[in-house]
């Protein structure tokens, strides 16, 4: 009667074990990620589908509501308000690029938009504005509700530009939660946007990248590979036979 001699290596199983865990585990963390991205790629195309937010309370209700309101457009009358200007920077290519974060409100909801891209000398640009102050107008608002982004874990903290409040100098929206206050809602702002009179703004689909199902079977490729040295390195070295 035939039986299958199997003695393992201690030191190639234990090791084999553990590589075979990690690698199955990141494939199930590649499909965790595929679900959430499949879900983003979701809502960003029915908000695009969707017609044009009219005032910021549409935005704020819809938001509560669990609606998809990032990439939705937005077209109506608001108010810029108060004296905060807050700008960005963005390095670009040996130039330097920066966009302004202002309020704006509308029946009683304040949010901040941003403005288009600037290019200038941040040395002159940055020393002049500080927080900037202006007065309050009306105007028409065009452009893309964008949701603020979660607040960074511990290691992006370390690793990212730091903000420099004396110089009104930041990296992002509300970077660290610096601009967070009372009287303003943060979860969402506006990426304004300058549309002609006779041109409707245009749905925006951006370009998100959705490699999860590659990886995910790569991982678990790796991992059947490990299986199969595994055995193979056993059979050669006649730890597996059969006799």
């Amino acid at each position: 009667m035939t039986r299958l001699h199997f003695k393992p290596m201690p030191w190639l199983t234990v090791f084999s074990m553990f590589g075979l865990i990690l690698l199955l585990k990141l494939g199930f963390w590649q499909k965790e990620r595929l679900a959430w991205k499949l879900d983003i790629l979701d809502r960003v195309e029915a908000a695009a589908e969707s017609p044009p937010f009219e005032s910021l309370t549409e935005i704020i209700d819809a938001l509560e509501a669990g609606e998809p309101v990032d990439y939705r457009r937005f077209e109506g009358q608001v108010t810029t308000t108060e004296r905060f200007k807050y700008w960005t920077y963005i390095p670009l290519d040996g130039q330097f690029g920066f966009r302004d974060f202002s309020r704006v409100r509308d029946d009683g909801v304040t949010i901040y938009k941003a403005s288009a891209l600037v290019v200038a000398d941040p040395v002159k640009y940055l020393s002049a504005i500080k927080l900037a102050q202006f007065t309050e107008t009306e105007t028409r608002l065009e452009g893309y509700v964008r949701l603020a982004p979660e607040p960074p874990s511990w290691i992006g903290r370390l690793i990212k530009n730091k903000p420099d409040p004396e110089a009104n100098r930041w990296y992002g929206f509300n970077q660290d939660d610096l601009w967070e206050d009372e009287k303003t809602n943060m979860r969402v702002w506006i990426d304004s946007r300058n549309v002609r009179a006779d041109t409707d703004l245009p749905p925006m689909r951006p370009d998100i990248r959705n490699n999860h199902w590659q990886y995910m079977w790569t991982w678990w490729s790796f991992a059947g590979l490990l299986v199969i040295f595994y055995i193979l390195l056993h059979r050669r070295a006649g730890r597996l036979r059969l006799r």
